[in-house]
């Protein structure tokens, strides 16, 4: 609330700094894709800062605890239900202001924990499509505790669960297709990928 306050969602306070992250993708992306981008769609990409829980970072809450974000709430729901929506414009990435908050450079970014859910990310899965045997992050917070920032990732074993951002770990560019692209041929598997009609 005080955060709305100082800094509403439409001013240009908030925001300022690229994380490292966004620094790395910018510039896969401006090295590799700037001749696709009329290819690509300007989504959303939702990282999602809504406050699941306070504990400690509440004035009325008495001990210690760990700030917990929207998608660790979803997270702990079972069953797991997948949520593609973004509920603050300040967290709705966009490169245009048009459907978004406008703060991005291309339209690229990570996948949300909800995307990768979708995608097959639950438990020890090393049969989906996005499994690579390596730890990578997710656009989605999980929790902040002192100097601590937590975040989604998907395991080495293909699981999706909450980690230290301190550590190292992999980042994977995710963009989305123009809807009215037209498949040439492929099924969309590794040994088959989907070849498109570029004009």
């Amino acid at each position: 609330g005080a955060l709305n306050e100082m800094f509403p969602e439409d001013s240009n306070l908030r925001n300022q700094t690229d994380s490292t992250i966004k620094t790395y993708i910018d510039s896969w992306y401006s090295n590799n894709m700037t001749e696709y981008t009329k290819y690509l769609e300007d989504t959303v990409w939702c990282n999602d800062r809504s406050i699941y829980q306070l504990t400690s970072w509440d004035k009325d809450y008495s001990g210690t605890g760990f700030l917990y974000f929207g998608p660790y709430g979803k997270n702990t729901n079972s069953p797991y239900v997948s949520d593609l929506s973004c509920p603050s414009l300040a967290d709705s990435f966009t490169v245009s202001s048009e459907n978004g908050n406008g703060k991005l450079t291309y339209p690229v970014s990570l996948l949300t924990m909800d995307e990768i859910n979708m995608a097959g990310g639950t438990g020890s899965n090393n049969s989906y499509y996005l499994y690579t045997g390596q730890n990578w992050l997710s656009l989605s917070p999980s929790s902040f505790n002192n100097n601590t920032a937590s975040e989604f990732q998907v395991f080495p074993s293909g699981g999706l669960n909450s980690g230290n951002v301190s550590y190292a770990s992999g980042v994977r560019p995710a963009i989305t297709l123009a809807h009215d692209l037209v498949v040439e041929r492929g099924t969309g598997t590794s040994e088959n990928p989907y070849e498109l009609v570029l004009e």
